[in-house]
């Protein structure tokens, strides 16, 4: 948004609100398309302008504001990946990197979303994986379930552990969440299972992924 005032201003200096007609807005935009940019990034800019008129006519400072067009846009994606193309680009990459692209498959999910995931975010019971609020591009959560999508469930489960709900001799780690149950903890105690906060067990899996192992 800073960027899009940016163009606005440094073309528009000097002008008061009143005196910008639609014929002017439509000479900033042929100017901007001179400089190359894209029509998607000037509906930013048009958008930030149109803001600005609504906000100073609900203050009541504006009584009228110019017409401010809309370019018309073509980001239709075209080219789909195969599950065939998939794995040849997981073979290519490496194991390490290769069930981020298989998730991203088979989820549709954008990369900032996916490596931004914790195991908290999975719900191995209901067979849900959940995005938080505010974790998203439009800042609205989002849940995946996963139970309904075998190659997915068997992804994490290649990728993860085996998570249980009960701690006992067999357990290798207690991963303690915000609000733990006491029952468990007391459980790790006595069976001497080394319990570990989500930052902790973060930064176990990666020193084994980098010592060539493959996590906890």
């Amino acid at each position: 948004m800073r960027r899009a005032f940016g163009h606005l201003a440094g073309y528009f200096a000097g002008a008061r609100a009143v005196d910008i007609t639609t014929d002017r807005i439509k000479a900033y935009v042929a100017a901007r398309q001179d400089e190359g940019a894209a029509n998607a990034t000037i509906n930013k800019e048009l958008a930030a302008l149109r803001r600005g008129y609504n906000l100073l006519r609900r203050a009541g400072r504006l009584s009228r504001a110019p017409h401010v067009p809309t370019l018309r846009t073509d980001n239709v994606r075209k080219g789909f990946l195969t599950a065939a193309d998939v794995e040849a680009v997981a073979a290519e990459i490496g194991e390490d990197l290769a069930p981020v692209v298989r998730f991203a498959f088979l989820t549709g999910w954008r990369k900032s979303e996916i490596l931004s995931l914790e195991w908290r975010s999975v719900d191995w019971k209901a067979g849900e994986i959940r995005l938080d609020v505010g974790s998203t591009k439009n800042g609205e959560g989002r849940v995946f379930p996963f139970g309904a999508l075998p190659p997915l469930a068997e992804l994490l489960e290649r990728n993860g552990a085996d998570v249980t709900s009960s701690v006992s001799g067999e357990t290798d780690y207690l991963v303690v969440g915000e609000n733990p149950g006491s029952r468990k903890r007391e459980d790790a105690e006595a069976n001497d299972v080394e319990q570990l906060d989500e930052a902790a067990f973060r930064e176990r899996v990666l020193d084994r992924i980098d010592a060539g192992g493959d996590g906890p």
